[in-house]
């Protein structure tokens, strides 16, 4: 299992490479919106035979020194809406 955060720094070196405008902390100025596409694929899904079932995500974010203030975990925050958040003090 890995970590939305490690997904987010990959996405902030391709930015980087491609020479893309930085938005806050170096992470590119499109990140919400790449985190709202990802998660919306979570919920009620139909097969290509017709089918439903449901697509369930638990997401994980490791924030570096804990900061929950820091741009990923806020725009997962306004992209979900709610978050379990595990602190070690």
């Amino acid at each position: 299992a890995d970590s939305l955060s490690r997904w987010a720094e990959a996405l902030r070196e391709i930015s980087a490479a491609l020479e893309e405008m930085p938005g806050e902390e170096g992470y590119p100025t499109y990140l919400a919106s790449r985190l709202a596409t990802f998660m919306a694929r979570a919920g009620v899904v139909e097969t290509r035979s017709g089918k439903t079932g449901s697509l369930t995500m638990i997401l994980s974010v490791s924030p570096p020194g804990g900061d929950f203030t820091e741009p990923v975990t806020q725009a997962c925050l306004r992209t979900t809406g709610t978050f379990l958040m595990l602190d070690t003090a």
